[in-house]
């Protein structure tokens, strides 16, 4: 691999160092299970800065699972703190551990980059990172630029801002009233939701609003329709949170009345229990009702 960029400084073989740049400053944003993962590479890195430990051996070490450490991977790649390629027959992963000073820095310049890139379909192992966990990257993100700016006051951060913490690396399970989104959906919304993020509407914190409220976000599908509706009528919208509470909750019951009559049909097909079906009516409803507004 022609080296292109600059490798941390050689370090003895019987030690390893964590630069004091990369726990004040960057270990928030990039989340507990990348910190493990860093530190995981640090420690294997010989004097040249490169390391090659398998997947397998990183998640046994640190006792997580894979796609913990994929995300970790994808995470320290997306901050150029490591470089990654696939090399040999076996086309086994070798990590480069990069100086500090090629590492994307949390300026607004810095910043734009990375929500740009958070998004990029050339980011690797983009199908091993959780869609959430990149929304709430984003945000956290979008509110270091605008705390920067200065734009809004202390009180509107502080009532929309979400805390960087391990809580970013944590997989939701959850039960959903609807099945579950296919990868060209995420992707889609994604792309749409990082544009309504964009424009000025807090639209992550607006679906962190809803999943407090009822304890899942709303269809991929109805927030396709919603966001796009948005970024066609935005400048004709004055109140755009009760504008999303309304048309989240319309396209959300139009999603579910169609889900209903495909289960419908597909009841006369199979037996199904009386207790699903309540347990379906009322998690569909809890859905559609508008986000909570209190503490906005």
């Amino acid at each position: 691999m022609e080296k292109r960029f600059k490798v941390r400084d050689m370090r003895n073989k019987e030690k390893f160092v964590i630069d004091d740049k990369f726990l004040n400053g960057y270990a928030k944003f990039v989340g507990i299970y990348a910190v493990g993962v860093y530190i995981a590479l640090c420690r294997h890195a010989n004097k040249g800065q490169e390391a090659w430990p398998s997947t397998t051996k990183i998640a046994e070490e640190l006792n997580i699972s894979m796609p913990m450490v994929y995300r970790a991977i994808w995470t320290l790649e997306l901050f150029n703190i490591i470089k990654k390629q696939r090399i040999g027959k076996t086309m086994c992963n070798r990590y480069w551990l990069l100086d500090k000073k090629e590492w994307v820095p949390l300026t607004p310049g810095g910043v734009e980059k990375l929500l740009s890139d958070i998004n990029s379909v050339n980011i690797t192992d983009v199908n091993h990172v959780n869609i959430k966990y990149k929304q709430r990257l984003h945000h956290l993100l979008t509110t270091l630029t605008s705390n920067s700016k200065e734009t809004h006051s202390k009180e509107t951060h502080s009532k929309e801002q979400i805390k960087p913490s391990a809580e970013a690396d944590a997989d939701n399970v959850e039960n959903l009233p609807y099945p579950e989104p296919s990868k060209e959906d995420l992707k889609e919304l994604a792309g749409k939701t990082a544009k309504v993020q964009q424009s000025g509407f807090p639209i992550y914190a607006f679906l962190q609003r809803v999943k407090k409220k009822v304890g899942y976000f709303p269809p991929p599908k109805a927030m396709i329709k919603a966001c796009q509706r948005y970024l066609e009528d935005k400048e004709k919208i004055r109140n755009a949170w009760a504008w999303f509470e309304s048309v989240v909750k319309a396209e959300s019951s139009s999603y579910f009345a169609d889900l209903n009559i495909q289960r419908s049909k597909q009841y006369k097909k199979e037996p199904i229990s009386i207790g699903k079906i309540l347990n379906r009516m009322a998690m569909e409803e809890s859905c559609a009702r508008p986000a909570c507004r209190d503490n906005k």
